[in-house]
């Protein structure tokens, strides 16, 4: 509701000129910014009340923890989908400009790679971008000293663990990728050479 208060205090002023019921107007959107806040401040207090009852260990505690970390790791892949997507403009640009001396197999092992190192260098900043957070949700529960620590180890574990597995899963698929383009060309090459050497002897 202080949005709209705000929008229509904001249409009566101007550049030049401003609405003789402008300052109403804001000392409308004010009072309405300060009750927004403070029952804000409520929601917290409560929240925050009921988490530190729950406790870090908890079913709810687990349940953000995971969800922050899957909204990372969607961040994360749209970063690296930008990145690729830059890449391959870039990349084509320079090819069709004559700047690339790469062969065909060679250009696609090359943007093969880059869409790998992209995704990797996201995965990486996924876990850092996720541990920095979740020591916010961790602090929001209140618990103990030791708690937090073991719960903080345990998301880093977890999260550390699953990123390098699909680090390496990523790599793994970057290079079978490659070879199987370095032994499609291999074997258009082997039937090149011997259609040309049957079309010598016919």
């Amino acid at each position: 509701y202080q949005r709209r208060v705000h929008g229509i205090y904001k249409n009566s002023t101007g550049w030049f000129y401003n609405d003789k019921n402008s300052d109403e107007l804001y000392d409308e959107y004010l009072k309405k910014l300060s009750k927004e806040q403070e029952l804000e401040s409520r929601s917290n207090m409560i929240l925050n009340n009921a988490r530190r009852k729950l406790g870090i260990f908890s079913r709810y505690s687990i349940d953000e923890t995971r969800s922050l970390f899957w909204d990372k790791l969607g961040r994360g892949r749209e970063v690296a989908k930008r990145m690729t997507w830059y890449d391959i403009f870039f990349g084509s640009i320079r090819v069709s400009a004559g700047g690339n001396d790469n062969s065909v197999v060679g250009t696609i092992c090359v943007i093969i790679i880059q869409i790998a190192m992209n995704i990797i260098m996201c995965l990486i900043g996924v876990i850092f971008t996720f541990l920095y957070s979740i020591w916010g949700i961790i602090t929001s529960y209140s618990s103990s000293v030791p708690e937090m620590i073991l719960f903080f180890g345990l998301s880093s574990l977890a999260s550390i663990s699953f990123t390098v597995m699909l680090i390496f899963a990523v790599m793994a698929t970057a290079a079978s990728a490659c070879g199987a383009v370095v032994g499609t060309a291999a074997v258009c090459i082997t039937i090149k050479d011997k259609v040309g050497s049957l079309l010598i002897k016919g």
